[in-house]
């Protein structure tokens, strides 16, 4: 179990991040969601002491932010990385000045008395979701004019079809998604604490073109980078560095990366 509960926030936001890749853009605030939803459902559920209202209300707020990233990168044509970078900046600096407007503080916010929380459900649905993801790209008119959108923006206008909205569908997806992972995260924790995401944002940005795009290709990148965060938990039982010990798991996968791309340029 301790596997699956490293596993689902990479696969969680991996596979958001997939959609807006099919689209054609990269969403870069991945890390920016995943705190935000952290954020907003330990902040959500401690001031209204009600778990299903925590997340309820964290999605549909982070929906509506999805919804002004992809209408300030998509209509108001902003650069996606420039906008992402932003997104994420814009993120952290109102979790900060919320936190300590609400709890003054700008550390942990603990859930007390809390009651430990079932993740079970949102490991599940991180399994599932790779396979639900190759049958909407596959057999889903919505999943097919994703991918078309990402190919060819002019296929979809000359079949009068508004290319747009796919295209800021995929970013409200990849933030929801993403947005899922943090309130996991917060979840397990019982607490927000600041940069609770970790880089996990990032790397999941890597796991993505680690596994070509692909949603069992994520999967299975996903399965690498947590077993080798495992080896690097076990390992700090050891007499070894420590610093090179919670360096492990990002070594090997800029690693892997730089190899898959290698393999991928002899290729074409």
């Amino acid at each position: 179990m301790d596997f699956l509960q490293t596993m689902a926030p990479f696969l969680l936001a991996s596979i958001g991040g997939l959609y807006t890749e099919y689209s054609g853009t990269t969403n870069v605030a991945i890390e920016g969601y995943m705190t935000m939803g952290a954020f907003l459902f330990i902040t959500i559920t401690k001031v209204t002491g009600s778990f299903y209202l925590g997340v309820f209300l964290a999605l549909s707020i982070i929906t509506v932010l999805g919804f002004l990233h992809g209408f300030l990168t998509i209509k108001l044509k902003a650069n996606p990385i420039i906008t992402g970078l932003a997104v994420n900046m814009g993120f952290f600096g109102i979790i900060s000045a919320l936190a300590y407007k609400i709890f003054r503080t700008k550390g942990v916010i603990l859930l007390e008395n809390s009651r430990e929380f079932d993740t079970n459900s949102i490991i599940l649905l991180s399994l599932l979701i790779p396979f639900l993801t190759i049958f909407i790209m596959k057999h889903t008119r919505f999943g097919l004019r994703l991918k078309v959108r990402g190919l060819s923006k002019k296929t979809l206008i000359y079949s009068n079809i508004n290319p747009d909205f796919y295209r800021t569908t995929a970013v409200i997806v990849s933030g929801l998604f993403s947005g899922i992972a943090g309130i996991f995260l917060g979840m397990e924790l019982r607490s927000f604490i600041p940069n609770i995401s970790a880089g996990r944002g990032w790397i999941s940005l890597v796991i993505i073109y680690l596994g070509r795009k692909n949603p069992i290709g994520i999967l299975l990148g996903c399965i690498l980078f947590s077993v080798t965060q495992m080896l690097s938990n076990f390992g700090q039982s050891q007499d070894i560095p420590s610093d090179l010990i919670l360096a492990s798991p990002y070594i090997f996968t800029l690693i892997a990366l730089i190899l898959t791309s290698k393999s991928q340029k002899q290729r074409d």
